[in-house]
């Protein structure tokens, strides 16, 4: 994230092309955003990505009252397609792949936290029908390093879920309180590490 002459929220996105060594960026290709999350789609060989209209921090106050999901080129970094994101969202995420051709996106802002499969090659606005709750009253949800399969932060329980078919899988965690705080979970070679502030718990092996 940049600040630029007139004080707006912009990006400056970059990259390197290996094959030549030359470095490439691409100024502000969605102004009055900034890029949260980017995910590499090989067979269009471009990118992914999904916004927020917050300065990092939230340090300025917003220049827009939407948030996109786009493809941006990864060679040239110019974006392809882009669309805006439901309305009340201050944030686009990009959770993980669902299959070949589609991934599961989150939008968070004033109407909590949705979900809904994005095909990246025929980006289009996402109906309301289209939109769903994050099942068991979850707040949370990553990739659980697998096309389908992510962990979903229920109220007291951390769960795997095929969310191809929106079903639970297997609890890997169960009652936690109040007290037990969750620092991160993280997936390594197939397997679940839970990350507290005293240990690290190895919740499934491969």
């Amino acid at each position: 994230m940049a600040t630029g002459a007139l004080s707006h929220l912009c990006d400056v996105p970059d990259a390197q092309v290996h094959k030549t060594g030359i470095a490439v960026f691409s100024e502000d290709p969605l102004p009055d955003q900034q890029i949260r999350g980017l995910a590499y789609l090989h067979r269009s060989q471009s990118l992914l990505c999904a916004t927020t209209m917050h300065a990092d921090c939230q340090t300025g106050a917003p220049t827009s009252d939407r948030c996109y999901l786009a493809r941006i080129s990864a060679t040239t970094l110019h974006v392809e397609a882009s669309v805006e994101a439901p309305p009340g969202t201050e944030e686009a995420s990009i959770i993980g792949p669902l299959d070949e051709s589609r991934w599961l996106c989150t939008f968070s802002g004033v109407n909590g936290v949705t979900w809904c499969a994005v095909d990246p090659a025929n980006l289009r606005a996402s109906a309301s029908e289209d939109l769903q709750a994050l099942p068991e009253g979850g707040s949370l949800i990553q990739s659980a390093g697998r096309p389908g399969l992510f962990l979903l932060r229920a109220t007291d329980r951390i769960e795997l879920w095929d969310m191809r078919h929106v079903r639970r899988v297997e609890t890997l965690v169960d009652g936690m309180d109040d007290d037990f705080f969750v620092g991160n979970i993280f997936v390594q070679d197939g397997a679940y590490y839970l990350v507290t502030p005293w240990e690290i718990i190895i919740l499934k092996e491969p």
